[in-house]
């Protein structure tokens, strides 16, 4: 079936990126679980800082920074790490504070 040279190398680099692509998504959604059950850890048994991870971990990763973390080089992984901590954890406490607000309005 494969006996035409360039059908072969077409269909052997299309297997590649495939193989490639599933490798990042894997790397990706590690780094996810690893990264929420962290976080999740250090609220304790604070039961409202757990439901806000559960809530509005994924909409305040940024996927794509971690996606350029995992392919960057090593050296620059730890500085692209560190803008990834920094703006998932603006993003749900600003999300903390705005429900926070919002409950403080309702009891007036």
């Amino acid at each position: 079936m494969l006996s035409n040279p360039l059908i072969a190398a077409i269909f052997f680099i299309g297997s590649s990126v495939l193989l490639i692509g599933c490798t990042d998504q894997h790397a990706l959604n590690k780094y996810k679980q690893t990264y929420k059950q962290g976080l999740i850890k250090l609220c304790g048994e604070a039961k409202d800082c757990k439901e806000l991870i559960e809530q509005r971990f994924d909409q305040c990763l940024d996927e794509s920074l971690v996606r350029d973390m995992i392919a960057a080089k090593p050296e620059e992984q730890e500085q692209l790490n560190k803008n990834i901590v920094e703006k998932t954890m603006a993003c749900i406490v600003e999300y903390a504070e705005k429900e926070s607000n919002l409950k403080n309005v309702n009891q007036i």
